[in-house]
């Protein structure tokens, strides 16, 4: 079975809404994927960093510093 491949400059809705890709994208090395408004992301983002404040995430876990945990052990 071979495989097509189509690459593409630009990917816009026919009706003005969002685009779907639904089996999945690869951006290549030295690459951006940008969104202008909202990125909607269903499951892992795996990168080599990321930037920003990240002041907007929730549901995140809590870590504790060494201090915080030292002063919590202190009491047991």
């Amino acid at each position: 079975m071979s495989v097509s491949k189509v690459q593409v400059d630009n990917i816009q809705s026919l009706s003005g809404g969002k685009v779907e890709i639904p089996f999945g994208a690869t951006v290549p090395a030295g690459k951006t994927l940008s969104a202008s408004g909202n990125l909607n992301v269903s499951g892992i983002v795996t990168a080599t960093s990321f930037s920003g404040s990240a002041a907007g995430l929730s549901n995140l876990p809590t870590v504790l510093s060494a201090a915080s945990f030292g002063r919590m052990w202190t009491r047991i």
